[in-house]
């Protein structure tokens, strides 16, 4: 079965949202390049804005981890993040 976005290979923005997942910062030091992974969050971030399209933002444990980077909550005005306290996103209320 091929989904609608098969025929052309390409995203949608009316049918694709980013999902920003535990860029915090207290978990951010022990990522492996993180400053790369944050320049690319903040590329990410602002194409999302550009196509109009929908940004979730997640932290895990904020209370415990601290809350997102400054560099990405500066870019989402207004987004509350879903925190979460299991590690994965899938199954989360986001």
């Amino acid at each position: 079965m091929s989904s609608p976005n098969s025929a052309s290979g390409r995203l949608r923005p009316a049918d694709t949202a980013l999902l920003v997942i535990d860029l915090q910062t207290k978990l951010l030091p022990a990522v492996r390049d993180s400053k790369s992974v944050t320049a690319n969050a903040g590329l990410l971030l602002r194409l999302a804005h550009v196509l109009t399209m929908p940004v979730l933002l997640t932290t895990q444990y904020a209370r415990g981890l601290g809350p997102t980077i400054p560099e990405v909550a500066d870019l989402l005005p207004g987004v509350d993040a879903v925190d979460k306290t299991s590690f994965g996103c899938f199954g989360a209320d986001l």
